[in-house]
Parts: structure tokens; sequence; C-alpha cells
């Protein structure tokens, strides 16, 4: 297994209301093949994954039902707060 370090300052906001940190982005390429990472801010609320933002639900959900979780998702942190990852192949 390989272990990829993304520092703090390489996430870039994708969002530019107040709450820029809300949901972050990076794109990184692996063996030639670009990926774009989508990171969505989480906490936890009476034992649920909830997404910082009201805005980001919807998406955050769509990720959510493609990944089928039996619970809550792994977590990184990123500037002192909690995120969920998700990863996609950029279209050519």
């Amino acid at each position: 297994m390989s272990d990829i370090e993304i520092g703090d300052s390489e996430w870039q906001s994708t969002f530019p209301e107040e709450d820029r940190r809300s949901r972050l982005h990076k794109s990184i390429t692996l063996n030639g093949v670009q990926f774009h990472l989508t990171a969505f801010r989480v906490k936890m609320e009476d034992d649920i994954q909830i997404v910082g933002c009201p805005e980001h639900e919807g998406e955050f959900e769509c990720y959510s039902d493609a990944a089928c979780p039996d619970g809550p998702f792994e977590t990184i942190e990123i500037n002192g707060a909690d995120y969920v990852v998700f990863g996609e192949m950029a279209c050519a």
C-alpha cells in the first residue's frame, strides 16, 4: 500500500461563500491519470456524520450513496477540522 501525504495548504476552496473551507478540492495524478479529490468538512451529531455546510448535503449524499458505507466514513484532518474525502477519475 502506498501512503500519499497532502499538506493542508495544498487543498483549494471550491466555494466563494462565507464558509470557504466547507468543501475543498485537490487534483492528483496517479500513474499518468488525473483524479479529483473532494473533501467535505463533517461533524458528528447524535452518532450521525453530517456535512458542516447545508449547501453541500445533496452532493455529499450522492457520494455517500455510491460508496454504500456501513457507518461513518473515516476522516482526515485538514487545518484542524475533520473531512471526508472522495476521489473520482477526471474525464478525458
